[in-house]
């Protein structure tokens, strides 16, 4: 008798079945990486509103302490001016001494004031007050990065030589220079106390975020636009205008207007965070109507805000 001998079948895939596999998992990971994306922005907008509720509870305490708001800026004149525009600025910005006309300002910004607040006490004693934001002995201290000023949103998009904020105090409720006795809390040369609120902590704005000019930033010691912004135009409305447009100191302009300052915008789609004076932090949305919006910038105009 003869034996027969069935040949073994050989193993592995066939070419088809590793296309199918290959599908399946590139259709599975195209599913999945949008999710990922979402929950990262999440992780990143809760951070952002942590900040800015730390930023808000410094405030409350310095208003505690001091029983008056720190002033948003400080000059022996106004408005505030920025000499020579974009060009100061970027000089500025890329490590260079002061142009002459910038230094003769003094522009101490409110967030110096609150530094011992937010855990930088270090920083705070390294200022030189007697000296000009823009002054050499204050090199030091202007270029280091406090992380609770930043939007993690934001601050991935570039980098500079200067330190920065994203997170802007609320100077008036219209587009205008910087000046004294203005609509918001933090102005220049102000003293805002509590009874100086008389339309509600709940219903008038503190601070909020506004996007980083990566190319011309004065830095967060400074009390200009780079720290300071209005209701001139609603959450992210300045990205909205031509670029070249020096109607409102969009912080994408080239070259602004010396004394604008801008609104306020963010890198979250449909709005930006907002820090209400009584520490709470909303999330307004851009299509929100302009003059709410304006409400909310403005102290004392008597106005009833109505759902945000």
């Amino acid at each position: 008798m003869t034996r027969t001998h069935a040949m073994p079948r050989p193993r592995g895939f066939t070419l088809i079945e590793l296309l199918v596999v290959i599908a399946i998992i590139a259709i599975l990971i195209a599913l999945l990486l949008p999710a990922v994306q979402q929950a990262r922005e999440a992780a990143r907008r809760t951070q952002c509103r942590n900040n800015l509720m730390n930023i808000g509870l410094a405030l409350q305490n310095y208003l505690l302490a001091h029983e008056t708001l720190p002033p948003g800026t400080q000059n022996p004149s106004g408005p505030i001016t920025l000499p020579g525009g974009a060009a100061s600025e970027i000089e500025l910005g890329m490590g260079g001494q002061a142009p002459i006309d910038l230094a003769a300002n003094y522009h101490m910004g409110w967030i110096t004031q609150i530094l011992p607040y937010i855990e930088q006490q270090n920083a705070y004693r390294k200022i030189d007050f007697t000296k000009s934001v823009y002054a050499p002995e204050n090199s030091t201290v202007r270029g280091y990065t406090i992380p609770t000023l930043l939007c993690p949103s934001d601050w991935g998009r570039g980098s500079g030589t200067i330190a920065v904020s994203n997170y802007r105090g609320v100077h008036h409720d219209v587009e205008a220079p910087i000046d004294v006795d203005q609509n918001g809390v933090l102005f220049l040369n102000s003293s805002v106390r509590y009874e100086d609120i008389p339309d509600g902590s709940s219903s008038t704005i503190f601070a909020a975020e506004a996007i980083i000019n990566w190319n011309s930033s004065l830095g967060w010691m400074s009390g200009t636009r780079a720290t300071l912004r209005n209701a001139g135009l609603t959450p992210n409305g300045d990205r909205i205008l031509n670029p070249n447009s020096r109607a409102y100191g969009s912080q994408m302009e080239e070259d602004p207007d010396p004394k604008a300052v801008g609104s306020f915008s963010s890198q979250h789609v449909g709005g930006g965070h907002f820090g209400m004076c009584d520490g709470s932090v909303r999330f307004i949305s851009e299509n929100i109507q302009p003059t709410l919006f304006q409400h909310l910038a403005n102290r004392r105009d008597g106005e009833l805000a109505g759902d945000f």
